[in-house]
């Protein structure tokens, strides 16, 4: 790929606000209360109309749930990593990071079959979908088709190799 065609393919825009919108509230139920750290330049920043501001308690129960998505996506989505100093390219990398936190924490939810708050641990993801990758390339290489019931069965219990168990 040419450096130009890449130039032009990340200019595109993307609605990062649409899509974890849909995102979120299409997997979770109306009633259960969520964090989502979208976009931030849809809010009021200082003075009399600061969004929330009649809501400190709330805001402050709901602390350490957005200091533990923080630090998962300096961590493992790479937030901190953005090297530019264009506005649009660090808002679109921030968003980029955060869903993919959120598209991990929905996969989560799905493999683990419930609708239910887990406790989600990011270096097992990690290690989950760096075993998988590393085994669909071997059986691959030699082959092996995921039908077949010895080599699911193989697949399934080695993609946990390494996981802490939860």
């Amino acid at each position: 790929m040419s450096d130009k065609r890449f130039s032009r393919w990340y200019r595109r825009t993307f609605n990062f606000y649409e899509f974890n919108t849909r995102l979120i509230f299409g997997e979770l139920k109306r009633s259960h209360q969520c964090i989502a750290a979208i976009d931030t330049s849809f809010m009021r920043k200082s003075g009399k109309h600061t969004e929330g501001l009649g809501r400190p308690i709330s805001y402050y129960k709901a602390r350490f749930q957005i200091e533990f998505v923080f630090r998962d996506a300096k961590q493992y989505t790479g937030l901190m990593d953005c090297q530019s100093r264009k506005k649009e390219v660090i808002n679109t990398h921030l968003n980029a990071s955060l869903s993919a936190l959120n598209l991990l924490k929905l996969e989560d939810r799905r493999k683990k079959n419930t609708e239910e708050q887990t406790v989600i641990s990011m270096v097992s993801w990690k290690r989950r979908k760096f075993n998988e990758h590393l085994m669909n390339r071997i059986f691959d290489r030699l082959g092996l088709s995921l039908k077949e019931k010895k080599v699911m069965y193989t697949y399934e219990q080695l993609s946990l190799y390494g996981v802490i168990a939860a």
